[in-house]
């Protein structure tokens, strides 16, 4: 399943490409020549044509070609807002090694170098840093391979802050964090892939991160999957922070064009790859690198699932809905008006649910809330901004029974607020499995 979900719930430039819709977007790449500079640049997806990504470089630099006088720029991050991009040197001096450097968007200027030193005295030096993001909170976060740890960055000062070493959540062995990134989503998720080839002890490829919830615990990290024989050298999140993760590939000494990677953010299956073009359309060759978002778009609608009509609380945003599905939230996911996501209907549905069964054997990626042939749906936005007088508003619920002969049944129930409506549209996608989504409307958008 690609979730190609959200952004808010308005709608902004589409670019179309076949039968698919793919938001138009710009992401932020760097080149590390290693002699001296490193270059930025903007990365659009299907830039040039579908399946080609373009890269352009960005307006900066003492010459305003992108070209910046740091020799091994492997972390880059742009703030949520957009408004800047930060970017760490990491060097062969100790124990000053990485230098912090911000870039004003807006106006191109630099700022002055900051050393990333740790703010506590007893704690050591990171070491070399490929892997940097901004929280949706505006807070930066890195990784130190070598210390295996994740920190912290006050963008003010430089000041590094240990948040502890991630530790798989299978065994509790330390993951060895070498080169690729960190990424957030949106809705706060955290992404880290490392290219670690170790036989032993955590496995390399894609983790979701969780926090520390107190002082002195481990940052734990659950594996997706998703090992890769080439080198990841950066990762972002594609529709506005809220869709599916896209990876750059190295090309050093392989001869052939770096690449770029879609992989599904819950299982790490790859999904699509576009080969990387200059502004002139032509494969570009890079060195090394590093990728991050442009700016996130907040969520501010979610469809939510449960298992029948009923009552179940779901807390986003900061505040507490009251949902119309129940007993529990099964799933809740950021959706955007001309984006909704695509759900895998039981393939064979005829056999399993006329037995009284769960579908999960014929169709193991049908979601498991919808194995059993019922569900409830609902979608529910808070918008304070844009809806001061009335910041929480909802569809009426959707009650949805797959059929033994695979046809499907959607009844609403309950009542909306603000004018919003669901419906269902069951279509097929492009290897012929059927597919369920939920597109819902807004009243004067």
């Amino acid at each position: 399943m690609i979730r190609t979900v959200v952004v808010v719930c308005s709608v902004f430039a589409m670019l179309w490409t076949g039968a698919s819709a793919r938001a138009q977007e710009s992401f932020y790449f760097v080149d590390a020549a290693g002699e001296g500079t490193s270059t930025l640049f903007t990365l659009e997806i299907d830039g040039c044509e579908p399946g080609k990504a373009r890269i352009e470089p960005l307006p900066v630099g003492p010459e305003g070609d992108g070209v910046v006088p740091y020799n091994n720029v492997v972390a880059v991050a742009a703030d949520p807002s957009g408004e800047q991009l930060c970017f760490i040197d990491s060097g062969p001096e100790f124990p000053i090694r990485n230098m912090l450097v911000c870039v004003d968007l807006s106006s191109g200027v630099l700022s002055d170098p900051l050393p990333v030193l740790p703010v506590d005295p007893e704690e050591l030096t990171p070491y070399t840093i490929f892997q940097a993001a901004f929280s949706p909170d505006g807070t930066l976060y890195f990784t130190s391979s070598g210390r295996e740890k994740l920190y912290t960055l006050d963008t003010a000062t430089g000041g590094a802050t240990s948040l502890g070493k991630v530790c798989w959540d299978v065994d509790g062995s330390q993951v060895d964090i070498q080169g690729a990134d960190l990424a957030f989503a949106s809705d706060g998720e955290l992404f880290l892939f490392t290219n670690n080839t170790a036989d032993d002890g955590a496995p390399n490829g894609l983790y979701r991160l969780t926090l520390p919830g107190r002082a002195g615990d481990p940052v734990v990290g659950t594996f997706l999957g998703a090992g890769q024989e080439a080198t990841i050298t950066g990762m972002a999140v594609l529709d506005g922070g809220l869709g599916d993760l896209l990876l750059s590939e190295e090309s050093p000494g392989t001869g052939m064009a770096g690449e770029l990677l879609v992989l599904d953010r819950d299982t790490g299956a790859e999904l699509d790859r576009f080969e990387m073009a200059n502004a002139g359309c032509t494969t570009y060759f890079h060195a090394t690198g590093d990728l991050s978002n442009g700016a996130l778009r907040p969520a501010e609608c979610f469809l939510v699932v449960g298992d029948g009509p009923g009552t179940a609380p779901l807390y986003e945003l900061g505040h507490l809905f009251q949902t119309q599905v129940g007993p529990t939230v099964q799933e809740s996911l950021p959706v955007l008006l001309d984006l909704t996501p695509e759900f895998p209907l039981p393939t064979l549905a005829g056999q399993a649910l006329a037995q009284g069964g769960a579908a999960s054997a014929a169709a193991p990626k049908v979601p498991r809330w919808m194995r059993d042939g019922d569900f409830s749906v609902q979608v529910v936005m808070w918008n304070p901004s844009v809806f001061p007088g009335m910041p929480e508003q909802f569809t009426a619920g959707l009650y949805v029974q797959v059929q033994a002969d695979g046809s499907v049944v959607a009844t609403p129930y309950g009542d909306d607020q603000g004018g919003l409506e669901i419906w269902h549209e069951v279509t097929t996608d492009d290897d012929g499995q059927p597919v369920i989504r939920f597109p819902f409307s807004i009243p004067g958008f």
